[in-house]
Parts: C-alpha cells; sequence; structure tokens
C-alpha cells in the first residue's frame, strides 16, 4: 500500500476511535439517565471501508453499564495510541525520504 493510502488509513482509523470514544463517554455520563440508549461505534465495520464515514457504522441499544463503558474505553485508547504511533512512524519515514533527496 502507498504510504499516502496508509496515511489516509491511519487518520480513518484514528477519527473512528475519537468518535467511540466520545460516544462511550456519552454512555458513562447517562450512566443513570432513566431511558437512556446505549450508543457505540460498530468498529469492524467503521474500519472495514475507508469510504465510508465513521458515523455511518453507530449502533444504538441496550443501557449503558459501567464495566462495559470502561472496558470499551480502555480498548479504544490503546488502538488510538497503536495507530498514533503508526501515524507517527510513517511520517518520520516519509521525512527522512524527503531529506535524502
Amino acid at each position: 500500500m502507498p504510504a499516502i493510502q496508509q496515511v489516509a488509513a491511519l487518520k480513518h482509523a484514528l477519527d473512528a476511535a475519537a468518535l467511540r470514544h466520545s460516544l462511550l463517554a456519552a454512555n458513562l455520563a447517562n450512566l443513570h439517565t432513566p431511558g437512556y440508549a446505549r450508543r457505540d461505534l460498530d468498529f469492524e465495520r467503521a474500519l472495514h471501508d475507508l469510504s465510508v464515514d465513521p458515523k455511518e457504522a453507530l449502533a444504538q441499544g441496550g443501557a449503558p453499564s459501567l464495566q462495559k463503558e470502561m472496558s470499551g474505553l480502555m480498548s479504544t485508547d490503546s488502538f488510538y495510541a497503536v495507530c498514533s504511533k503508526a501515524l507517527s512512524m510513517r511520517y518520520q519515514m516519509m521525512h527522512t525520504a524527503l531529506k535524502e533527496r
């Protein structure tokens, strides 16, 4: 995969992770709100097709739970950190390649 496509894929993944983090944080904030329906992001669907806006992969239903939301936040945080590091490394490689020209 060309460098530009890798950067675009990583940006898409970071955007999806940021959106999921916001949704899970809102679930936590509304943990005790009567009638509140839990919202989340179908991560696999959001990441599968880069041409799809992550907002189109929203999932809703059920009541939020502390364990589910915290678990989701931790896994999303780890995913975001890995993607961020990969993007940083890709930029560093591109910078080095351009510098050596």
